[in-house]
Formats: structure tokens, sequence, C-alpha cells
């Protein structure tokens, strides 16, 4: 019996972790109308990736990350880090995945510096050298 309960545990985290393996998931033609669209049904949220040992969050690397942007915004992980190096192509699945993820979360910037109803601040950084 605990053959069989390793056996099934097994196969569900092969199947798991293989599950962002599919390359047609990350239409990056279609992201930002995926944005709006998300928007339209569920408000404000954004992708991250799992491509390392913290996850990678596409476009906001000129943005304070703030508790309520990290903690109280919804975010969706897109798993293709270390987990799925096996997965075939994982190079270019990476790529890909941060290429979907930043043209979604772009989108959903805007959207969101536009909805009254989201609460976070989206503060951009400023470098010092450019601002003179």
């Amino acid at each position: 019996m605990k053959w069989l309960i390793a056996m099934f545990a097994a196969m569900w985290l092969n199947s798991t972790m293989a599950a962002d393996c599919d390359s047609t998931l990350y239409d990056v033609s279609q992201a930002a109308d995926t944005a709006k669209l998300y928007y339209t049904q569920q408000g404000v949220g954004f992708i991250a990736v799992a491509d390392g040992i913290g996850p990678t969050r596409p476009a906001f690397e000129q943005i304070t990350m703030s508790k309520c942007l990290v903690l109280e915004t919804p975010w969706q992980m897109i798993w293709v880090g270390a987990d799925s190096q096996s997965c075939p192509n994982q190079a270019k699945l990476e790529a890909k995945a941060l290429d979907y993820a930043r043209k979604f979360n772009q989108k959903m910037l805007k959207l969101a510096r536009s909805d009254v109803n989201f609460k976070c601040n989206l503060v951009e950084n400023v470098n010092p050298v450019d601002s003179k």
C-alpha cells in the first residue's frame, strides 16, 4: 500500500513540476489582451516568474515594491525556474515566460494607474544620475 501511495505521489509531483513546461501557455502576442481580460474579470493582478531562488517580477524594475504590491495584490506564478530544469528547451521556455509576464504586467500597470479602486501606490524609482 505504501508503494502505491509513493508511486502516486511521484507521478503527481512530476506532472505538477512539468505543468508550466508547455510553451504554448506563453503566447506573448496575447499577453496584453489576457491582462485586459483578467482586469475586466478580476481586477488588478500581476505575474511573477519563478526562475531562480526568488521570483522575478518583470516590468517592476523601476517601481518601488511595497507591502501593498507584494502582499495585498494578487500575483500568479509561472514556474519555469530550478524546479523545471528537466523541461525541454528550458532556456527558451524561461525567456518566453519572462517576456510574456513583462507584456502582461506592462498592460496591467497601465490599467492599475487609471483604476480609482486600486489602493497601492505605484512609485517609480528615480536614478539620481538621470535626474540631473
